[in-house]
């Protein structure tokens, strides 16, 4: 049976343990996942201790990190060493950025424990506006992590290609983000609209509210929607630090009367706030060093046959020609914006062929059955490259490979 370490910091939330509990019910794998004690999160700077796993217990164990909350930064400092010496991994997958100091923490404890080392790449773009002595020390990590681990998962092909553009010479495979298709479904939520008055057409955005979000034309857009006499609300579900720049924009265009603010919501409440909605809308724009690099609400907006529109930012305009759940507008362009969502508001049977495509799309590509396969598929193939160094092929902490 092959044994697999996940080290990642988002499942401290149980929420997040999902692909990996799909990942254990195969018979030929024995999975565990190290986790943060405690995180703190970026968005709501709420503090979180690590949950256990509902339905299998023994699943999740937790460590002590350096910068809990700092995704680029953490490391773990304690309990590590430990979980290494009883579980004895085969694979250890760090799902981050190989820039990170969690990776290269595991990169050099897999060669002392004789395990194959993964990680995870979802960054898009170059990284330009780094100051130099970080960028220094990242292209470091990066060079020492290359050379000591055996493969990557990207999320999409440009984070493959900028991996490729930094050296990394070794196999890359492409995974998407999974979604719960049981979970993420059409419901009823009359409750929910009455609660925030949503009678007429509901414009929705579910995310972080941040400027790379493209919230701002957004705004302008809907403002001249209104001019149009359209008949219509904007439902903004999440928080964020552009908030009160919105609601001044909003202001001095004349259309805060059409706003609804939600505040944070919980991810397992997200199905139900994109019920609400009859158009999400993703209007990314992107910035001198990110650009967007799913947007997973894509696919679970259409799992709840929700049409989407989205931005040609980043991997948005892969993510929807894929589906077919929805349609494209130059980033940024207020008009073109403004243009598409009328198209939509008014073509009941257009909105309808979108939602019906996008929903069987994410359901047969983007299911935590299908993801999870194609992700032992690989860990597979990195197992069938490993050189049997002794008993059960694992060889004790510190021994050297006599076969190299």
């Amino acid at each position: 049976m092959m044994r697999v370490l996940i080290v990642d910091n988002s499942c401290v939330l149980e929420v997040n343990q999902r692909k990996w509990v799909e990942l254990a019910k195969h018979k030929d794998i024995e999975v565990l996942i190290l986790v943060p004690r405690v995180w703190i999160s970026d968005i709501d700077k709420e503090r979180y201790s690590h949950q256990s796993n509902s339905t299998n217990p023994k699943l999740v164990v937790a460590g002590d990190v350096f910068f809990p909350g700092a995704c680029n930064r953490y490391f773990f400092r304690n309990n590590f060493v430990k979980t290494l010496q009883i579980f004895h991994p085969d694979i250890i997958f760090v799902d981050t950025e190989p820039g990170n100091p969690s990776v290269l923490q595991f990169t050099l404890l897999a060669k002392l424990f004789g395990a194959k080392l993964l990680f995870s790449a979802v960054e898009n773009n170059p990284q330009g506006s780094i100051p130099g002595i970080k960028r220094l020390a990242r292209t470091l990590m990066e060079a020492i992590v290359f050379r000591g681990s055996e493969c990557a998962i990207a999320l999409s092909k440009d984070a493959k290609n900028l991996l490729r553009r930094k050296g990394f010479k070794k196999s890359i495979k492409v995974i998407p983000f999974p979604t719960d298709s049981d979970h993420f479904h059409s419901m009823h939520v009359r409750d929910l609209k009455e609660k925030f008055g949503l009678k007429d057409f509901v414009i929705g955005y579910l995310g972080r509210l941040s400027k790379e979000k493209g919230l701002l034309s957004l705004i302008r857009a809907i403002a001249k929607l209104k001019k149009e006499d359209a008949n219509f609300t904007l439902l903004l579900v999440g928080e964020g630090i552009l908030r009160h720049e919105i609601e001044a924009l909003a202001d001095e265009l004349g259309v805060r009367e059409k706003i609804r603010f939600t505040g944070a919501v919980p991810h397992h409440d997200a199905p139900r706030y994109l019920n609400c909605m009859d158009l999400l809308v993703l209007p990314s724009v992107t910035m001198p060093y990110w650009k967007e690099q799913f947007g997973r609400v894509l696919i679970e907006a259409m799992a709840c046959e929700i049409p989407v529109l989205g931005s040609n930012s980043g991997e948005i305009p892969n993510v929807i020609e894929k589906t077919g759940g929805g349609l494209i507008f130059k980033e940024g362009d207020v008009e073109e914006l403004k243009e598409k969502i009328l198209l939509l508001m008014r073509d009941e049977n257009l909105r309808r062929r979108l939602a019906k495509r996008g929903r069987v799309s994410v359901t047969s590509r983007f299911s935590y059955v299908v993801v999870t396969q194609e992700i032992r598929r690989v860990l597979l193939s990195v197992l069938s490259q490993r050189k049997s160094i002794g008993r059960h092929g694992h060889k004790k902490p510190g021994e050297h490979d006599r076969t190299k």
